[in-house]
């Protein structure tokens, strides 16, 4: 396997491993921000993306909200 070949393969693999992990959070009118589940209950995402406290809901990446 060539060095590109091996990056490529390493590279796609981690993806796939923390794209189980991305979250959309709906949290403000329109568009939804992206969080990270760091552990089971706990969501991590930027401050100023989420614009309210209450009736927030988040997608997993299966699609369960």
């Amino acid at each position: 396997m060539s060095v590109l070949a091996g990056l490529s393969h390493d590279l796609s693999s981690t993806v796939e491993l923390v794209g189980r992990s991305v979250v959309a959070i709906h949290a403000r009118r329109r568009i939804p921000s992206s969080g990270v589940v760091w552990r089971p209950g706990v969501v991590v995402a930027a401050s100023h993306t989420i614009a309210r406290d209450e009736d927030i809901n988040v997608t997993l990446a299966s699609g369960r909200t």
